[in-house]
């Protein structure tokens, strides 16, 4: 009979709290990833730099692309292709330029607004930034901010298909995060 209790409560363990454990510890692990995501992308702590100018990535040689473009200018932009465009100097170029050229607004500030911009834009065949759109705001004064830095960019490495650069749209969030 003692046996009997013994494996009764082993798989009533088994049945119940196994499973308990299982969704907590998932749980967990998911609130735990959710969180650490804004800190992978780029935090705006590190903007306000003393001076205004607008800093200037490192310009490496790309070969000619001229000769690689289509002969077809209405080309509509894509939204995937085989080669993403790339911000000369890559991701982390691209933070460190817009870490070092946006500017909090001071409006903004004394609002305490805080959040994130969603700019998309369209890399050219050529690798110009054109067509800036806000998808998602957050108020005029940040919005116009993240436009005008958009604005500032360098000229990218263009997406390319089959071979050839084409005029690929680009999503990038822009965080507005103030320090406490």
């Amino acid at each position: 009979m003692e046996m009997k209790k013994k494996k009764s409560l082993v798989s009533n363990i088994i049945v119940f709290i196994v499973p308990v454990l299982c969704v907590f510890f998932a749980s967990y692990f998911t609130y735990i990833i959710w969180t650490n995501l804004d800190k992978k992308e780029f935090d705006t702590d590190t903007y306000n730099q003393p001076d205004n100018s607008v800093i200037e990535p490192e310009v490496n040689e790309y070969p000619d692309l001229e000769s690689l473009l289509p002969d077809d200018d209405s080309v509509m932009p894509y939204v995937q292709v085989d080669v993403m465009p790339q911000f000369r100097g890559g991701h982390e170029a691209l933070l460190k330029f817009i870490g070092r050229n946006l500017k909090y607004p001071q409006e903004s500030i004394e609002k305490g607004i805080e959040g994130r911009v969603i700019v998309r834009f369209v890399v050219s065949a050529e690798g110009k930034v054109t067509d800036i759109v806000v998808m998602r705001g957050l108020d005029k004064a940040c919005d116009a901010e993240a436009i005008r830095v958009v604005e500032a960019m360098p000229d990218w490495i263009p997406g390319m298909q089959d071979g050839k650069p084409v005029p690929v749209y680009f999503t990038l969030p822009v965080l507005y995060k103030l320090t406490k």
